[in-house]
């Protein structure tokens, strides 16, 4: 198997299974047994499925868009210690598990994209 068929099919699957990892973060909403706050805490995970399949074909768009959660989720963290919500080290923490993957899918999607670009038609 070529390299960059390899690379193709690891930055869907690590991508969906960060979109599944996603998901379980939100259950905690239910145990009040209102719907709007697993619906909001679902969001995040909703948008990147969407940019997902989008990536599949064009895999610039999830480059850019995991690129640009990474950069939005480390704007919330920088917002939430701002406001002594949390500390830098939680902060780093949180970012460590939920950002850094985000940037790791971002750089396979870009590889991915770079090898498409590079073969010979």
């Amino acid at each position: 198997m070529k390299l960059s068929s390899i690379l193709r099919w690891t930055a869907r699957i690590v991508s969906a299974a960060y979109i599944a990892f996603l998901l379980p973060f939100s259950f905690d909403t239910l145990e009040s047994g209102l719907t709007w706050p697993f619906f909001i805490h679902n969001v995040p995970a909703m948008v990147l499925a969407i940019l997902t399949v989008l990536a599949w074909k064009w895999p610039r768009v999830g480059s850019v868009s995991y690129s640009f959660a990474a950069l939005f989720y480390w704007g919330f963290l920088v917002r939430l210690v701002g406001s002594a919500r949390i500390s830098r080290s939680i902060a780093l923490s949180w970012f460590a598990s939920i950002g850094l993957p985000c940037l790791c899918i971002a750089a396979l999607f870009l590889t991915d994209h770079r090898l498409r670009s590079c073969r010979p038609d």
